[in-house]
C-alpha cells in the first residue's frame, strides 16, 4: 500500500514501520477485531497519502522522455516505460477509494473478495468501484492519446 503511494521501496518500508507503530499504539481503540485488516489499511493509506503530499512527490513521467539517444531497442523500451508511467500517473489521479481499489487489485494482485474483506465492504462495492475506475482510466487514456 505504502509503495503504491510513495513509489520508493525504502520510504515504503519506513512507512510500514510507522504504520505498525501507530496501529500498535491505537490497538486499544479498535472496536471490532474482525475489521483489523481494513483498519490498518486505512492507517497506511492516510499516512502514505500525507507523506506524498508533504514531500511533493509525484510520479516520474517527466523523467522518462521518448526519443532518448540510443538504439531502436532502447527507444522501444523507453516508450514502453513512458506508457507504463503514464498509466500509473492516470491511476494516481483517480479519486479515493477508486485509486486504492485499483492499486490493491492490479498492483497487489488481490481478488475482489480479498479487497472486500480488507475494506469491510461488500464484494459488489469493490466490483462497482473497479468498473467505474476502469471506465475513468479508459477515458483519461483516450484523452491523453494512449491506446
Amino acid at each position: 500500500m505504502a509503495f503504491g503511494y510513495l513509489k520508493d521501496p525504502h520510504l515504503a518500508e519506513d512507512a510500514a514501520q510507522e504504520v505498525f507503530l501507530r496501529a500498535y499504539g491505537a490497538l486499544a481503540r479498535l472496536r471490532s477485531p474482525e475489521s483489523f485488516g481494513a483498519w490498518i489499511l486505512q492507517i497506511a493509506r492516510n499516512y502514505s497519502s500525507r507523506e506524498t503530499l508533504r514531500s511533493g512527490r509525484r510520479s516520474k513521467v517527466e523523467e522518462i522522455l521518448p526519443g532518448k539517444p540510443g538504439d531502436v531497442e532502447d527507444r522501444a523500451a523507453g516508450e514502453e516505460d513512458l506508457r507504463a508511467a503514464c498509466v500509473l500517473e492516470l491511476v494516481e489521479r483517480l479519486p479515493e477509494p477508486a485509486r486504492h481499489t485499483v492499486l490493491l487489485k492490479y498492483r497487489q494482485g488481490l481478488s475482489c473478495r480479498e479487497i472486500a474483506e480488507m475494506e469491510g465492504v461488500p464484494v459488489g462495492t469493490v466490483t462497482s468501484r473497479l468498473s467505474r475506475a476502469l471506465l475513468q482510466l479508459r477515458e483519461a487514456a483516450r484523452r491523453a492519446g494512449l491506446r
